[in-house]
């Protein structure tokens, strides 16, 4: 306690990618350090080792094969002050993909200071896509045999499901060799537009566990309170007016509640976001400007991206002038609204947000005219329907 310490520490670095064989070499990475040294976790450990390093050698290698998998290698040797012999690791390893299957093998070496602490590990492992049978699942395989330890096998079930893929789920079974020891264990999470819910069961010969989470946050706004998924530091704010339930994509489970809010719950600071809605889970009488809006949010800011949304009737109408269709190019503009649409060939114009006795406003060149909407499809049908400018 109160005890001082001083010291210095360098470090000499050599690292090399070369592109033409896709490989990435880290070699010669030495440091010495003064007895006094010590780093910002040895400090903190100091109570219960008191060790500092004293060198350190490290090699890093990583090897594409092309379509054979990958090769690597990683090891390092270290000593301490005031503690004789070194601690070496050497780990090193394949992987490959054969018939959408994943390999993996590696094998380990290590070996801390003092007598008998020398140990040797093997560990294989497969992943099998089950996407014929059961959709976004796999199967994983995989065994650790250990040359001081037991022999561990283990075999598992996983995957997502649902539309949006929110609700992921685990199915593990192990066993242990020392003592013929099994473990069973059962987990999955969904996330929902208002939070996510977690729960798990895990069994083995001495106890069982049960576990139940639930987590999520709430924004509020001038137009009340939005509940979401966990937050994270910076979030996105999503207002889309009138469209509820609408998935925002590639945020499995976020959608827009029932005033048409939802939030986004980890977005990148300083960077710009893209925030899209899935448009094919938009109301049959739902429709959007754009799909698309860009936002870049300051660290730790509540960003707002808003959607342009129009919600009625959607229909494809003819627009008549002096008993001849509105020439091609004309503008038709929804009364009270800034929507506005181009007239096509033989005066039809499609237009959504529409309700029942609404009025546009038609206008190429000078002439200005304007006409009433009769609607009387089924919701959801697109109407067509003849409405004359006047």
């Amino acid at each position: 306690k109160n005890r001082r310490s001083r010291g210095q520490s360098y470090r000499v670095q050599y690292s090399k990618t070369v592109a033409a064989t896709d490989t990435t070499v880290t070699l010669a990475s030495y440091r010495y350090s003064t007895e006094g040294f010590y780093t910002f976790q040895e400090v903190n450990e100091f109570s219960s080792q008191r060790y500092n390093k004293r060198s350190r050698l490290q090699l890093n290698l990583s090897q594409s094969l092309q379509s054979w998998g990958n090769f690597y290698i990683a090891a390092y040797q270290q000593d301490y002050w005031s503690k004789r012999g070194y601690e070496r690791n050497v780990s090193t390893g394949f992987n490959t993909s054969i018939s959408d299957i994943n390999y993996s093998l590696g094998y380990t070496y290590s070996e801390t200071p003092g007598k008998d602490r020398k140990d040797q590990i093997i560990a294989f492992s497969l992943q099998v896509p089950l996407s014929k049978w059961l959709s976004q699942s796999w199967a994983s395989y995989s065994v650790n045999m250990q040359k001081n330890g037991p022999e561990t096998h283990q075999v598992g079930l996983s995957g997502t499901a649902l539309d949006d893929n929110n609700l992921s789920y685990m199915v593990q079974q192990g066993y242990t060799s020392s003592g013929g020891e099994s473990r069973s264990s059962l987990s999955g999470t969904y996330k929902g537009g208002h939070g996510t819910v977690s729960a798990g069961y895990n069994q083995s010969r001495q106890n069982s566990q049960l576990n139940f989470g639930l987590q999520g946050g709430i924004i509020g706004h001038e137009h009340g309170v939005t509940f979401s998924q966990p937050l994270g530091d910076t979030v996105v704010l999503l207002e889309a007016q009138g469209a509820s339930g609408v998935r925002v994509r590639n945020n499995p489970g976020v959608k827009t509640d029932s005033r048409g809010y939802a939030v986004v719950p980890y977005a990148s600071a300083y960077q710009e976001n893209r925030i899209a809605l899935d448009t094919g889970s938009l109301g049959a009488d739902v429709d959007v400007a754009e799909s698309v809006v860009n936002v870049v949010p300051t660290r730790g800011a509540v960003v707002r991206a808003t959607f342009n949304t129009r919600t009625g009737r959607r229909a494809l109408i003819t627009l008549m002038y002096q008993n001849s269709p509105v020439p091609f190019g004309a503008t038709a503009k929804l009364n009270e609204s800034d929507a506005m649409s181009i007239v096509g060939s033989d005066g039809e114009v499609y237009m959504s947000g529409l309700n029942d006795g609404d009025g546009i406003t038609v206008q190429w060149g000078a002439k200005t005219c304007r006409a009433k909407i009769t609607l009387n499809a089924l919701p959801g049908k697109i109407h067509r329907t003849t409405a004359v400018c006047r």
